[in-house]
């Protein structure tokens, strides 16, 4: 595995793709200018997270390579205290990692039904599952929160009879306090799915992969449909929801699905507490991706608000040790879960662009030509008057790269905090000037003077 602190090797992948992320950075400000409704309006069922979840699900590494006993040891991982660099011994759960689920691959197929019985019950692949029930409460009864997962890719049921109430009542039956919907068979209608969870008493914390009104495909739209933007802005039936191809574990893929939750970071955003947008989980840890790709990503999940939600095998000591000082940064985590009326939202892009592949899914087995920014700016309010800025160099060579201050929304004359490092900096006049290296970031975090004078 690529970890190291050495800044990484351009990776000379050189070509092709769409320009969709500029495309779909001009139509944010369109969408979402409407007020978003307030919570009352939210569909019931549902669990309302007011800061973006944190966690762990299975698909990025295990795939369909998982059993029960592997998600028990995830759980156990999570709450694991450990020392790393001299530190006090703290665990992922005391930094707000309070969630695992399991992906795809609990299933039986059976080819003719595809994984339910002719009397519509879902067929447990009981050698790799033998009690889904235990194994829920097994997580359930440390304060985990325990995911299931339905609308399965693996033996989709697209085109066969739907079985809703059957899926909701197993997944309440077992005791899961969350599931993710995946978008590849024939049961999509997420406001039946929060329905029937209200019906049967347990808000759940929900995912939506994908899934929108009938003729919405939110992973794929090149900019949200006027019918999915009206559900977020009502009912908004899921907890968080994808705005993303999966992601992959390639730098490039990172910076796809990251644009493409810029139309719901408008003005008035249609990514908020209790509706979170969520351009997938997080590659961190993952082989294929440098450590200083890696932290890039990781801050840019976090000044968007995406839930943060970990794919490698958290029992890999040795992985964990390498990324530890990433995913625990209290200053990183801080920017994630602060909300001071806005999710984090898109200042620049570079006028240079340049042209890559960029990857989809798990394996990186999908790709297509795009054309992407050599640099971009992010910002998120932090309250107080503070912004916290992240400048990405996308491109394959070092740049150094000005932003005026005005264009953040800043004073001219602002006290600079190294949210890596956990330094402060000193005082910047008018202009950030800073040199990235290929695929890194200046993370910051920016106070006007007046406030600390």
């Amino acid at each position: 595995e690529n970890f190291s602190y050495n800044p990484p090797e351009s990776p000379g992948a050189k070509s092709m793709w769409t320009s969709l992320l500029l495309e779909v950075a001009l139509v944010s400000v369109a969408i979402g200018t409407g007020a978003a409704q307030s919570p009352q309006d939210f569909a019931s069922g549902i669990v309302r997270p007011q800061k973006p979840p944190r966690g762990w699900r299975s698909w990025n590494f295990f795939m369909c390579n998982v059993n029960q006993s592997i998600i028990q040891k995830q759980v156990d991982a999570i709450l694991k205290k450990y020392s790393f660099n001299g530190a006090q011994a703290r665990s992922l759960f005391d930094f707000g990692y309070n969630h695992v689920g399991l992906d795809d691959c609990w299933q039986k197929c059976t080819g003719k039904f595809g994984f339910h019985d002719k009397s519509g019950e879902a067929i447990i692949n009981t050698a790799e599952f033998p009690d889904l029930k235990a194994m829920a409460s097994y997580g359930e009864s440390k304060n985990i929160t325990m995911g299931f997962y339905f609308d399965n890719c693996r033996c989709h049921e697209s085109g066969m009879p739907t079985h809703y109430p059957q899926d909701a009542k197993l997944t309440e039956d077992l005791g899961f306090g969350g599931v993710k919907i995946d978008s590849c068979g024939n049961q999509r209608n997420m406001t039946e799915w929060a329905a029937l969870f209200a019906r049967d008493g347990r808000d759940l914390l929900v995912e939506s992969c994908g899934n929108g009104p009938n003729g919405t495909n939110p992973k794929k739209d090149p900019s949200p449909m006027p019918s999915f933007v009206h559900m977020l802005e009502t009912t908004c039936p899921f907890s968080f929801f994808r705005v993303s191809e999966d992601v992959a574990p390639q730098f490039y893929s990172t910076v796809f699905n990251a644009n493409r939750a810029v139309p719901y970071l408008s003005e008035k955003p249609l990514s908020r507490p209790g509706c979170w947008a969520y351009p997938d989980m997080l590659e961190v840890g993952v082989a294929g991706m440098s450590y200083t790709e890696s932290r890039t990503h990781f801050a840019t999940w976090c000044i968007i608000s995406s839930p943060l939600i970990l794919g490698f095998d958290l029992t890999d000591e040795t992985t964990l040790r390498n990324v530890w000082d990433i995913i625990t940064n209290e200053e990183a985590l801080g920017v994630s879960q602060t909300w001071a009326g806005h999710p984090g939202r898109l200042v620049q892009n570079s006028t240079g662009t340049f042209d890559a592949v960029c990857k989809h899914g798990a394996t990186g087995h999908r790709s297509e030509d795009c054309q992407l920014p050599k640099y971009q700016v992010w910002a998120k309010a932090m309250g107080d008057g503070k912004q916290a800025v992240l400048i990405v160099n996308n491109f394959e060579v070092e740049q150094t790269i000005s932003v005026d201050l005005a264009e953040l929304g800043l004073p001219k004359q602002v006290v600079y905090r190294d949210l890596w490092r956990h330094t402060d900096n000193g005082t910047l006049t008018n202009t950030i000037t800073t040199t990235i290296l290929p695929h890194d970031g200046f993370f910051a975090l920016l106070t006007p003077s007046s406030a600390v004078a």
